[in-house]
């Protein structure tokens, strides 16, 4: 039973911690007072564009580089709740060793609408897998909800 209570004391007193370090997080920034938040911006067009390389791009567990490097990129596109975008890398299925499908590339194209209600983000959204050169096993539509 001692032993309940200094565990029923410690969990009481981590979580009274971690409120009080809540509470200065949430005022940060705000100069003490949510009225003082920064305002919505409204409506607006942004985009993003990224550009990288990795040792080997594994997905679910398997290298979809045939274990080489493989350069990826992506542009994404937003304006209010609206997003789209596109995402590349390279890719080798074995076809650079006389192995696999000859396939070199990897195509994402995603759209979707985000938005955010209070504390709840919505994201609905749907993915095209393009694998161009290559049969229609590959390619294939992904619906997406986040």
């Amino acid at each position: 039973m001692a032993n309940t209570s200094k565990l029923m004391c410690g969990t009481g007193a981590a979580g009274i911690a971690l409120m009080a370090l809540a509470g200065s997080a949430l005022a940060d920034g705000y100069g003490g007072s949510v009225k003082d938040a920064p305002a919505d911006e409204g409506r607006k067009f942004t985009y993003a564009i990224t550009v990288g390389a990795q040792s080997d791009y594994v997905f679910r567990g398997v290298s979809q580089t045939f274990e080489d490097p493989a350069i990826q990129g992506a542009l994404d596109l937003t304006y209010w709740i609206l997003y789209a975008g596109i995402w590349a890398s390279h890719i080798d299925f074995g076809a650079s060793q006389g192995l696999g499908p000859k396939v070199w590339g990897e195509y994402d194209l995603y759209a979707g609408v985000k938005r955010v209600w209070g504390p709840v983000t919505f994201d609905l959204g749907v993915i095209y897998y393009w694998y161009p050169n290559s049969d229609d096993f590959f390619n294939f539509i992904h619906p997406c909800c986040h």
